[in-house]
Order: C-alpha cells, then sequence, then structure tokens
C-alpha cells in the first residue's frame, strides 16, 4: 500500500513541478524576463505575449502591441493603456 502511495505521490509531484516550469523565463515576444512571467499566444494572430506586454480588448480578447497597431484600435477599445512592465501602448 505505501509503494501506491508513494507512486501516486511521485506522480502528483511531477505534475505540479510541470505547471511551475512552465511560470517564468522570458518572452519570446518582448524579451520581458521575470520569475513570475507566464507564456502565451496572442488571440487574434498567434504571436507569443506574456503577463507584462499583453493587453485586452474590452471584449476579454488577449491581444499584442502589434495587432493593437494595425487593427488602428485606441485607448477606447483596449483594457489597458500601459504594459505590465510600464511600458505605453500609445
Amino acid at each position: 500500500m505505501k509503494d501506491d502511495q508513494e507512486e501516486a505521490a511521485d506522480k502528483i509531484i511531477k505534475r505540479l513541478s510541470g505547471l511551475h516550469d512552465d511560470v517564468g523565463g522570458k518572452c519570446q515576444g518582448c524579451g520581458y524576463q521575470a520569475e513570475d512571467n507566464e507564456c502565451f499566444e496572442c488571440e487574434e494572430c498567434g504571436a507569443p505575449i506574456c503577463t507584462y506586454c499583453h493587453n485586452m480588448t474590452n471584449d476579454y480578447t488577449f491581444i499584442c502591441r502589434e495587432c493593437i497597431k494595425s487593427q488602428g484600435l485606441t485607448v477606447d477599445d483596449v483594457q489597458f493603456e500601459v504594459d505590465g512592465a510600464g511600458r505605453p501602448f500609445f
């Protein structure tokens, strides 16, 4: 019985470690690096973005800086005027 519990615990630890490994590091899109940084993709074009460089439209779509520019969005069309690192979008 103890072996089964240890095996289950090892599986849980491995999965949790994998989740932790996905957090932190350098964004391939903006280059920002932080221990709590999470990377994902722009929902419009698929470009890499992170918790520090993303913005969201008013309908909560994650969007990158380039899509904001190319779509001609204004401060009224998105949630944030500056990104999480303090860089202005406009």
